[in-house]
């Protein structure tokens, strides 16, 4: 019976730990992280409906990211360009996720971006 008491106390105290997307989306929006909030609101609708303004200003700045990562290629006249792997593969989850956003950046993300 002890058993089951610790069993269950320690499903609550997991469930009460852990953050809610709005916690988790605050924490990277303050810390000025927009990939991480921006990939949160592509993932979780009713934030992205709740925080509405706060995730136009996290895919815009990893949109600007992008834009800047895509065209130095251009801009130095080489064919592509070497991004970190961990990040370059955050963003392309985002692309991923985002409708919006993949059909305006992934075949142009793939053909200039090398991860390393």
């Amino acid at each position: 019976m002890n058993f089951l008491k610790i069993s269950v106390l320690a499903v609550l105290s997991l469930s009460f730990c852990q953050k809610s997307a709005k916690q988790r989306f605050d924490v990277f929006y303050l810390d000025k992280d927009f990939l991480e909030a921006a990939t949160l609101c592509e993932l979780e609708t009713d934030l992205k409906t709740e925080r509405q303004n706060e995730c136009a200003i996290s895919v815009q700045s990893v949109v600007e990211e992008i834009e800047t990562i895509t065209t130095r290629p251009l801009q130095m006249g080489i064919s592509s360009v070497l991004v970190e792997k961990s990040r370059g593969e955050k963003i392309e989850k985002l692309l991923r996720l985002s409708p919006r956003l993949g059909i305006r950046y992934l075949e142009i993300w793939k053909q200039t971006v090398i991860l390393e």
